[in-house]
């Protein structure tokens, strides 16, 4: 974290904007159905409404440092003072996504992150599978196992699905995934 050499008054501001949002809906739905979340887009509007009362501002860019790239996010007040934070952009291969898409994918879920951590921004809903830990049951479990066992899914497709049932999605998603998969 970087900041200015006095910083008493963003901190303030921050924390009165915190106070003055209320939680967001998850307004967005996966492309696979499998759980809600708030945009990128309701992130920015809340704040944009929010912060010109609190006199505050907020830059974010994307900075590089070898082979990695981070966001890296500036609040500042009016009054000059300022705090920064950085954040690490993942970049992982998806299947279904181009590099470029994968990209901007996870630039935008860093963006969005970073902005809900610092000025405290929540759902209404905060979970993001459909059930909580521990709530399959056996019978679940065993129509997982017989679908994938059925559908002669491949060593790759079993590794989604259950990276699916550790995230704890909803055995109709897991299903329906497990079906768009022969």
């Amino acid at each position: 974290m970087e900041n200015s050499s006095e910083v008493i008054e963003v901190l303030k501001a921050i924390n009165n904007a915190k106070k003055a949002m209320k939680p967001l809906k998850k307004t967005k739905t996966s492309a696979d159905g499998m759980y809600k979340y708030v945009t990128l887009d309701d992130v920015l509007e809340v704040l944009k409404k929010t912060l010109p009362r609190f006199k505050l501002g907020f830059v974010q860019v994307i900075e590089s440092v070898g082979e990695l790239n981070y966001i890296k996010t500036i609040v500042f007040h009016d009054n000059g003072q300022f705090i920064s934070t950085s954040a690490k952009i993942p970049c992982e291969k998806d299947d279904f996504l181009s590099a470029v898409q994968s990209v901007g994918a996870a630039i935008t879920y860093m963006r969005r992150y970073a902005l809900c951590t610092i000025f405290g921004i929540v759902s209404e809903d905060d979970v993001d599978g459909n059930c909580s830990p521990g709530c399959y049951s056996d019978a679940d479990k065993g129509i997982i196992k017989q679908r994938i066992k059925e559908n002669k899914l491949s060593e790759e497709n079993v590794h989604i699905i259950q990276k699916m049932v550790k995230q704890n999605c909803s055995v109709s998603s897991i299903l329906k995934k497990i079906e768009s998969m022969k």
